[in-house]
């Protein structure tokens, strides 16, 4: 499986968390669409839970 770059994790993060809210569709079903690990879903719609898509745009201005 090829990496994503930074602008494509950040899309598919927005994309899960959209069709959560938008579809309520399970973890598990997160995960067939995206590809991306249960755990990895699940952080990602604490983060948005806790942070909205507000704490998103920080962690990319951020970097390693």
């Amino acid at each position: 499986m090829r990496r994503l770059t930074m602008e494509g994790r950040q899309m598919l993060r927005q994309v899960v968390v959209r069709l959560r809210k938008q579809s309520g569709m399970s973890v598990k079903e997160l995960v067939k669409v995206s590809g991306a690990h249960p755990t990895t879903i699940k952080g990602w719609l604490a983060r948005a839970r806790t942070e909205g898509e507000k704490g998103w745009e920080r962690s990319a201005e951020v970097g390693r």
